[in-house]
């Protein structure tokens, strides 16, 4: 009998934060619009603040959305491209 791979699910917080990412990339979510809560993350998905924090930990980290301690998460606007010629 050969061994055979047992199917995981992707942890929720990895699954909210690719739910977000896709709708940054397809632009459901604009440069600038506020992310929900990790309160409503948390009631929408069913998980703890905690996995919702990490979702947004992640985002952070990828440069997709910033923010700060007491302010919303908002959707980053992209840095201009600069192109030089000589």
């Amino acid at each position: 009998m050969a061994p055979e791979l047992t199917e995981v699910p992707a942890p929720v917080h990895l699954r909210i934060a690719d739910d977000i990412r896709i709708k940054i990339e397809t632009g459901e979510l604009r440069p600038d619009d506020a992310l929900p809560t990790l309160q409503e993350l948390a009631g929408r998905w069913g998980c703890s603040i905690t996995s919702a924090r990490g979702a947004m930990a992640l985002l952070r980290s990828q440069g997709l959305v910033s923010g700060g301690r007491g302010q919303p998460l908002r959707v980053r606007v992209p840095p201009r491209m600069v192109i030089r010629d000589s």
